[in-house]
């Protein structure tokens, strides 16, 4: 997420995946230099294994030790812990996608999902799938945090941000490409020069409504708006700047 430091349990998943994303290349490297010493010896496991920290590390600044155990049951078809826990997943990659792919589209139009709604989903999903398969008690109670965190580089936790449906509802290709084309003709026949064209941003605070929430976004967003009924008093907030600043 951006601006927010990484937790201890998503940097410790980060450098796992490096150091698998790592030892796939030492595996594939030492794979196919013993298919191409037909005749001498190829490289020992604890070189090959040393060879590429060393080079990682000169790259990235990154220590990060290999074990030659653990590359060679690679070698002869062992799999990671991290494929290893995929497989006892219970939705499949392409259920994974689809939850993902659904999560973004509601965050983009302003009715994100909180983790119990996506706890929610998921077993939904699984339930139809597997019907009488699936555990009658679901997921742990962390299944949603641990999901949230696996897909960190898709999806992120944000406090969510009133967003009333009119102003919702007014935000679409049509409207949007319709206004910039009335803006550029009117800029063009006045020749409005740029020191006096001026940026604006609206924001409304609604008394007597100070909710929020986690909710799921798209990673790397500032902010997630969550749409709310715009019954009440509003305060609006108009902050503008100059184009030629």
């Amino acid at each position: 997420m951006v601006n927010y430091a990484k937790s201890n349990m998503l940097k410790a998943q980060i450098m796992r995946q490096q150091k698998d994303n790592l030892m796939a290349q030492a595996v594939e490297y030492y794979i196919a230099e013993k298919l191409k010493s037909t005749e001498g010896k190829p490289p020992s496991l604890q070189h090959v294994c040393q060879t590429f920290s060393n080079d990682y590390y000169s790259r990235t600044h990154i220590q990060i030790n290999l074990d030659h155990n653990t590359l060679a049951r690679l070698a002869k078809g062992g799999v990671t812990k991290l494929e290893s826990n995929a497989r006892k997943s219970w939705l499949t990659y392409e259920e994974q996608e689809a939850v993902l792919k659904y999560m973004i589209e509601m965050a983009h139009c302003g009715f994100p999902l909180s983790p119990h709604h996506l706890h929610e989903h998921a077993e939904m999903i699984l339930r139809a799938c597997l019907g009488d398969k699936f555990p009658e008690d679901g997921f742990g109670k962390c299944w949603a945090t641990c999901f949230i965190r696996k897909h960190h580089e898709k999806i992120g936790m944000y406090w969510s941000s009133p967003l009333d449906n009119s102003h919702a509802q007014g935000v679409n290709p049509i409207t949007n490409a319709e206004y910039f084309e009335v803006l550029r003709e009117v800029w063009e026949e006045y020749d409005i020069p740029d020191e006096l064209v001026y940026g604006a941003d609206e924001t409304g605070i609604q008394t007597g409504i100070g909710i929020t929430e986690r909710v799921i976004g798209p990673a790397g967003s500032k902010i997630q708006h969550q749409q709310r009924n715009g019954n009440r008093e509003n305060i609006t907030i108009l902050p503008t700047i100059c184009t030629s600043v």
